[in-house]
């Protein structure tokens, strides 16, 4: 029998059913609704079943994770948390691996444009390497033509060692993702466990192991899983770093090791971080850092990014400042949405711009749960955005009650206290506001897990009395989902 560590309200460390079952409910009535209004362009039932038992896994495995760990000792936990994760990441991983094969007669997914670059660069590296050629920054440089930036680097030289150790084995690539997905899931329970209550942290890290795209994400030979495992592992180091005053040599230099590694995924996240960082030092309560160490850190933070990434970084936000930021998200969505009937567009997206999407940021992106002209890929998403879609709900309640709770200039407001993890999500989210990519479920990716974990201090914190704002956020959610796919179809002519 599991070690007790200490009692824990059950109300405050599991998901009602109405929760779940409001969502798993809402999911059907509107996949029967689209059934009766666009029949002839809803999705097949192969992807209602899978995207319905992702939505499945998700709140009926938290709700059940939830109940039979309730007692676990914290290191008996992060145990569990560790083994389930990974295993269940390696099921899913080697499902894919062959589902993809069966659909597309190859081992990647239904939009490969990345993956297959990414492949090809790492398999020739590798090959090289194998060749004598010991040099993987001049082989990459050779392979690629030395046109690719910082930011481009990251992934194709991470996946490049991956291969020479694997013998460019795709699968082994893949389950190596799993390790850091669960990684992720483990950071956030620790993050989670410094800033709020033990049953918040548990929630956290639970949301995360059975978070459809996360889960996903380790299967698709894409950066993300990657670059989120090193956000979370930074915030991880300098959360404590801060929290615990220890501001050793070696601490110091592993969150700034991290932070720059970051730089070479996506250069506006990696400034992201530091300038969170510095954020934190300025206005977490005094309590926690004092004196030159703070302004110490405070200048190293500016330092890193200012000076060593100026010039990359400053072309990526004039970029972003300087051009028609509403045309640019138009382009976007019409790429990712299509042109319907030779249309050339779809007549709604000329509409949408930075001012619809910021109310909507928390939410985005919205499921695809019709398939007029190819849309698979969006399609195996479709359950976990709508999970986050549902899920976002208990986040903004998160957010209204840790920034408008209490008195907000006081030292002891709520927010003060979770500055870091509150500022990655928050800065990140109003970049990606301001960016063509603001519906685009990748660029979400490296802060989904903080969603996850503001999401289950909503629900910690969900009075009984409130079950009328849930209800009446399902009807919001159903309202998305048919609204979406109507966007979708009529604005393209269908």
């Amino acid at each position: 029998m599991a070690r007790v560590w200490h009692k824990i309200p059950i109300y405050r460390d599991n998901i009602p059913k109405y929760i779940l079952n409001g969502a798993i409910g809402v999911y059907f009535i509107a996949v029967a609704t689209l059934f009766v209004l666009y029949r002839s362009y809803l999705m097949s039932l192969m992807w209602v079943l899978i995207g319905g038992a992702f939505i499945m896994m998700f709140f009926y495995g938290s709700k059940q994770i939830a109940a039979k760990w309730r007692y676990l000792h914290p290191k008996r936990f992060e145990k569990k948390l560790f083994q389930t994760a990974l295993a269940l990441r390696l099921t899913i991983t080697t499902l894919l691996y062959g589902f993809f094969y069966v659909m597309t007669d190859g081992f990647f997914d239904f939009e490969p444009a990345d993956v297959e670059w990414y492949h090809e660069v790492a398999s020739d590296i590798a090959t090289w390497f194998y060749n004598g050629n010991l040099n993987i920054w001049q082989t990459f440089n050779i392979v690629t033509g030395g046109r690719v930036g910082l930011d481009d680097s990251g992934y194709p030289l991470y996946l490049s060692v991956v291969y020479i150790l694997t013998n460019k084995s795709i699968l082994l690539a893949r389950l190596v993702q799993c390790v850091w997905s669960t990684y992720t899931c483990l950071f956030v329970y620790r993050i989670a466990q410094r800033h709020f209550e033990e049953p918040t942290a548990r929630l956290a890290a639970i949301f995360c192991m059975f978070m459809p795209n996360m889960v996903i994400y380790c299967g698709l030979h894409l950066k993300e899983t990657v670059m989120t495992f090193l956000t979370l592992w930074f915030v991880d180091r300098a959360d404590a770093l801060i929290i615990n005053r220890n501001f050793s040599f070696r601490t110091v230099i592993d969150v700034a090791l991290i932070g720059l590694s970051l730089f070479s995924f996506r250069t506006v996240l990696g400034a992201a971080l530091f300038l969170s960082f510095a954020m934190a030092l300025v206005f977490s309560s005094t309590r926690l850092i004092r004196g030159g160490r703070r302004t110490l850190l405070i200048a190293l933070s500016f330092i890193f990014v200012v000076t060593a990434f100026s010039g990359r970084l400053k072309e990526e936000v004039m970029t972003i400042v300087n051009s028609d930021i509403r045309g640019q998200q138009r382009t976007s969505m019409q790429l990712r949405y299509g042109s319907g009937k030779g249309s050339g567009g779809n007549r709604f997206v000329d509409n949408i711009g930075a001012a619809v999407f910021a109310p909507l940021i928390f939410t985005l992106p919205f499921p695809t749960m019709v398939n007029p002209d190819g849309q698979e890929q969006k399609l195996l998403m479709h359950g976990g955005n709508y999970v986050k879609n549902v899920m976002s709900g208990l986040v903004i309640l998160s957010m209204f009650m840790m920034l408008f709770g209490g008195d907000i200039r006081s030292l002891d407001a709520e927010w003060r206290k979770h500055v870091l993890p509150l500022a990655v999500y928050l800065g990140y989210l109003v970049i990606l506001t301001f960016s063509q990519f603001a519906h685009s479920e990748r660029f979400h990716q490296p802060i989904l897990p903080f969603a996850m974990l503001f999401a289950a201090y909503g629900l910690t914190h969900f009075k009984p009395r409130q079950r009328w704002m849930w209800s009446l956020w399902l009807v919001v959610i159903f309202a998305i989902c048919i609204g979406w796919q109507y966007i979708k179809l009529r604005g393209r002519g269908y």
